[in-house]
């Protein structure tokens, strides 16, 4: 097994220990969006239909221990809409926040004015990726277009044609957005929407 298979291995083990940690909190008390002891690394889930976002803790890390379960993501490929393509990697340097969304999934939509909130103020210091999944069937690079045109978001938007890198990262369920440090390491992640104060605690460990 090559180091990059070897990587792309680690990642899955980690979003699934998320997806699995999301299914028991769905079934457990509602916990409130603001317990972040410590900074801790945090999920959060969607079991609400109403969109009501459920902040959960997972893991806490003191500053004087070393955090082990750091990744590094997989690199992959995304392209801009007028095919121009870019790997993660190019990114590197600032704190990326990657989220994967489609114009057809209400929960994306519902996050999407609070991610662009936040980036207006942040996008000089954090890099925001918002990757639509493009398919060609459901979601085609001009529906997405349009989507993002007639709501007047600024945020950089990529395109993840055929789903090759949500597929590398096994990313299922959208919206999912990982919080990644300058050098690459993910650090936390979310699968389901979440609100802004949310969005603004995972940035805080990344920076």
């Amino acid at each position: 097994m090559n180091k990059k298979k070897v990587l792309i291995y680690l990642l899955a083990i980690v979003l699934t220990i998320l997806i699995a940690y999301f299914a028991y909190g769905a079934l457990s008390e509602k916990v409130e969006s603001n317990r972040f002891p410590n900074e801790s690394k945090v999920t959060t889930t969607n079991s609400d239909p109403n969109n009501e976002t459920i902040g959960e803790v997972i893991s806490e890390t003191k500053e004087d221990e070393v955090d082990e379960s750091k990744v590094m993501i997989p690199d992959f490929t995304i392209t801009d809409y007028d095919g121009d393509s870019y790997s993660i990697s190019d990114f590197f340097g600032k704190p990326i926040v990657i989220n994967f969304w489609a114009s057809w999934c209400p929960p994306c939509v519902g996050e999407m004015p609070e991610f662009h909130d936040v980036y207006k103020v942040l996008g000089e210091d954090v890099q925001f990726l918002m990757i639509n999944v493009t398919d060609g069937v459901r979601e085609t690079k001009e529906k997405a277009l349009n989507f993002i045109t007639k709501n007047q978001y600024i945020f950089p938007v990529y395109y993840d044609i055929d789903l090759v890198a949500s597929l590398s990262l096994e990313v299922y369920s959208y919206p999912t957005t990982l919080f990644l440090d300058k050098d690459g390491y993910v650090i936390t992640g979310a699968i389901g929407a979440i609100d802004e104060e949310l969005l603004r605690k995972g940035i805080d460990m990344i920076q």
